[in-house]
């Protein structure tokens, strides 16, 4: 799932990722042709742990269809051969608990990692976990920090044996490109900076 802003181009990721199962979520009143799902209401940047709460939420009752959900921003270049192999590892391995990222260090209370926002994956069974632990709706922080300590906390009050628990599934960082991508003829820049760059011009 790739969650849209206004300023961002739906039609462009269904193009990139045409061959992927990838939904876009844009918010309340975009009705842009290549809105896939409306949130029911709008974010401004400092809110996007209140978008990423509805969206997981709205997942609940239903993640058991898929055997990874994935998140992942509109600005980030990804070496398609690269995905299929995290997608199909984490697929053939649904029944742990797979938390897939780049590691952006621990979450202070509970002591588990969180990854990066740019991309994240996980077994769905993580995100059952989420569904069952009644999270309370967040305040302004980073999205990506709040999901990783909200679900290794969800995690951890299950009681799971030790091979239950969460594997933190490291990403080539090599092989991902966050807001640009430039390499021999070839120089893609995507993001809020570009918006605030057009903006000043």
């Amino acid at each position: 799932m790739v969650p849209i802003s206004t300023y961002e181009d739906p039609e462009w990721m269904k193009n990139v990722y045409s061959d992927l199962n990838f939904v876009t979520i844009c918010d309340k009143g975009d009705n842009r042709e290549f809105c896939d799902i409306n949130t029911e209401r709008t974010y401004d940047y400092q809110e996007l742990p209140k978008k990423s709460f509805d969206i997981f939420n709205r997942i609940c009752g239903y993640e058991r269809q898929y055997k990874v959900i994935v998140k992942m921003d509109f600005d980030v270049f990804i070496g398609k051969s690269y995905l299929y192999e995290v997608f199909s590892f984490m697929v053939e391995n649904h029944s742990m608990r797979i938390y897939f990222g780049d590691p952006m260090g621990q979450t202070t209370e509970s002591k588990g990692t969180a990854m990066n926002g740019k991309i994240y994956a996980v077994t769905s069974n993580i995100i059952s976990d989420y569904c069952s632990c009644n999270t309370p709706e967040p305040g302004k922080r980073l999205e990506d920090m709040w999901f990783g300590q909200t679900v290794v906390e969800c995690v951890k009050k299950k009681g799971y044996k030790p091979e239950e628990q969460i594997i933190y599934y490291h990403s080539k960082e090599n092989l991902i490109y966050h807001k640009r991508y430039k390499k021999n003829n070839v120089d893609l820049q995507a993001g809020r900076k570009i918006e605030k760059k057009n903006k000043n011009n």
